[in-house]
């Protein structure tokens, strides 16, 4: 179930955004790839938070009222699709990273793979019957029978298992069987509760598994790679140090520089590798920097209200 506060709205623009970002240049449309654990079901009752602000049931409601918005691949436009779901009762369920980019996939036309990882009544219900019917949903969003279908591998096992073996469909298992390649570019996105530096908690994630998560995401891949984290919580001086401690985790797996996106404590930190080096990558931050700043201001526009701030910057 996504939360409805200013914490989704931040990670789901950054997912599409990145996204798009790595679809460019992909001429002879080859796969692009997309791993996501703590996944959620991909459409499912929204969960209320005290800091909604920008994202509330009654701007929700305005744009679910509203036209459809003029560009369909837009962040803003596809959830005004999601909003008109259920038929029975439409706006009470909104998408999770995976729907919108199996969805940004449909309109941008390009092959995509899919690595799903939740476990059997989570924290946020069973995930995993929803996340293996996902292009099943998005032909039911867009009332196409037509519309492509993804490659899907879903994984049950708990997060840090779920990357290597023995765990059925892990990870490691997956890429290996899907090659290096033949991908044109791959994002990982993790969604645990938080992040620590040491000894993370059920549903949580620290630096040794998120050093190995990218080490995976990379092991023989020569293409640009974006690998997303969600955190975020009230203690300011452990988040802070947090953040540096995850992008010296990507420095360490020879990625090259990080985004990071920020409104109150809520951030989304990406590592970016290019295999053509930093200056490479730094462009693919900034572009990506450029891109959620836009979007960011898109969505506050399509609800009719002044943006909240957003703090964006690359290390």
């Amino acid at each position: 179930m996504p939360i409805r506060n200013m914490g989704t709205l931040l990670e789901n623009i950054v997912v599409v955004e990145a996204m798009r970002l790595l679809a460019r240049d992909n001429e002879k449309k080859f796969p692009i790839d997309f791993l996501n654990s703590f996944a959620m079901p991909p459409l499912s009752i929204w969960r209320e938070s005290r800091i909604a602000r920008g994202f509330s049931v009654s701007h929700l409601d305005t744009l679910r009222a509203s036209s459809p918005p003029a560009e369909a691949s837009s962040y803003e436009a596809m959830l005004w699709s999601c909003l008109q779901q259920p038929p029975e009762d439409p706006g009470s369920q909104g998408p999770n990273g995976a729907l919108l980019v199996a969805m940004l996939a449909h309109h941008l036309t390009f092959p995509l793979r899919l690595w799903l990882n939740d476990v059997a009544n989570g924290h946020y219900g069973d995930a995993l019957l929803g996340l293996a019917r996902i292009s099943s949903t998005v032909r039911q969003i867009f009332r196409r029978p037509d519309a492509s279908e993804c490659t899907v591998v879903t994984c049950e096992q708990p997060w840090p298992d779920s990357l290597a073996p023995p765990s059925p469909n892990n990870l490691s298992k997956t890429l290996d069987a899907w090659g290096s390649s033949n991908g044109h570019a791959r994002f990982g996105f993790l969604d645990p509760m938080r992040y620590r530096e040491k000894l993370a908690q059920e549903g949580e994630t620290d630096s040794d598994n998120h050093k190995s998560w990218l080490a995976l995401l990379s092991r023989g891949f020569e293409r640009t790679i974006i690998s997303g984290h969600f955190t975020g919580h009230n203690n300011w001086v452990d988040l802070r140090r947090e953040i540096q401690c995850m992008h010296q985790d990507g420095l360490e797996s020879g990625y090259n520089h990080t985004f990071v996106g920020r409104h109150d404590h809520y951030h989304v930190v990406c590592n970016i590798k290019h295999p053509q080096g930093g200056d490479a990558a730094h462009t693919v931050a900034s572009h990506l920097q450029e891109a959620v700043q836009t979007a960011w201001r898109n969505w506050h526009d399509a609800i009719g209200i002044q943006p909240y701030k957003l703090c964006t910057y690359v290390l």
